[in-house]
């Protein structure tokens, strides 16, 4: 099987097929949020609605501690964002391919080595993000920079038009457009990055369809979204951002930046998944044996059930034990209430 084809069967599998080797299903109730342990997690932030939001969420705080640790040892912290032109006739799967050849001519060579010596670059953690709007698809690279001393305005403004210069030539090399000085690479201290951090795009519209439209174009989430209520093209957009995107990591971090800004080791975002579901059985509501997972699984009702627990124990037990009693297993059986979840 291919990467990409395990990648995709874990997406279809998640919060809907039992782990292996697992005894039961753990239902988990926080305020108004419930969740499963025990079911796969695909763990994939591009394209899960469930796993996206926990993920990013982790990605987020982490980021955020970086740049703390980082003001705190007197480093400078800068967000730079470098865009690219694009036409509504881009197809994505190119498109990033050349972005990702710009980005690797704009991060080599000696004029970028210089420009890092000069302004004391010590890493960076840098993360990839893409709309559609009615000039097709715009990718663009969020960077954040960490300097060994706080950049000033006028150290800022300098950075930004040496970085365009060499943003123009890497794009070209590329054979992208020529970027526009105006939206090419953009520039930000401290306050803005720790401002973009806390919104977090990754995160903010993977809540649901009430988020806020983009000024210039629609989000991954939003296109799934309008997919959902019925719009086609949304949909085939969403599925083309989705083979494209299938595999790319969220977050880079430079090499040795989390040593230094003393940050744990990287985790995987499957670990990620696993580490918070064990932190979180504290919070345990119930733990369904296999027989009720497949009923709950064959009447589709797993959005029910998480619902459900939210209005409580007693409310979750009686359900279960209903369906227990109604729905018949696959070999035609009634499984019945069981006795530990009778009043």
């Amino acid at each position: 099987m291919l990467e990409s084809d395990e990648r995709f069967y874990r997406f279809q599998a998640c919060n809907h097929m039992a782990q292996k080797r697992t005894h039961g299903v753990g239902v988990y109730v926080k305020g108004e949020r419930a969740w499963l342990s025990g079911v796969v997690h695909c763990g994939n932030v591009w394209i899960c609605p469930i796993c996206a939001p926990r993920v990013s969420a982790w990605r987020g705080g982490e980021v955020q501690e970086a740049i703390d640790n980082a003001i705190r040892a007197g480093c400078g912290v800068s967000l730079v964002t470098n865009t690219i032109r694009h036409a509504a006739s881009d197809v994505l799967a190119d498109t990033l391919e050349k972005h990702a050849k710009a980005m690797r001519y704009f991060k080599s060579g000696r004029v970028a080595a210089a420009l890092r010596q000069q302004y004391g670059y010590l890493g960076e953690i840098k993360t990839l993000e893409v709309t559609h709007g009615l000039n097709g698809w715009h990718p663009h690279t969020h960077a954040i920079w960490v300097t060994q001393k706080p950049l000033h305005a006028e150290d800022i403004a300098r950075l930004q038009d040496a970085l365009f210069d060499l943003w123009l030539t890497s794009c070209r090399k590329a054979c992208l457009p020529d970027p526009t000085r105006e939206h090419g690479v953009d520039v930000r201290g401290a306050k803005y990055a720790a401002e973009y951090i806390a919104k977090w795009g990754f995160a903010r519209e993977v809540s649901g369809g009430q988020a806020k439209r983009g000024k210039k174009g629609r989000t991954p989430w939003q296109l799934l979204d309008d997919a959902a209520a019925g719009d086609k093209r949304a949909g085939w957009l969403w599925r083309e951002f989705a083979q494209a995107f299938i595999g790319k990591r969220q977050l880079v971090w430079s090499r040795g930046l989390r040593a230094l800004l003393k940050m744990p080791p990287e985790l995987t975002e499957q670990e990620l998944m696993d580490l918070e579901d064990e932190q979180e059985k504290k919070r345990q509501v119930v733990v369904l044996d296999l027989d009720t997972w497949h009923l709950v699984r064959a009447t589709d009702q797993q959005e029910k059930l998480l619902h459900v627990a939210r209005e409580g124990n007693r409310v979750l037990l009686d359900w279960l034990n209903g369906l227990r009693s109604t729905q018949p297993m696959t070999d035609g059986r009634i499984c019945g209430p069981r006795d530990d979840w009778m009043h």
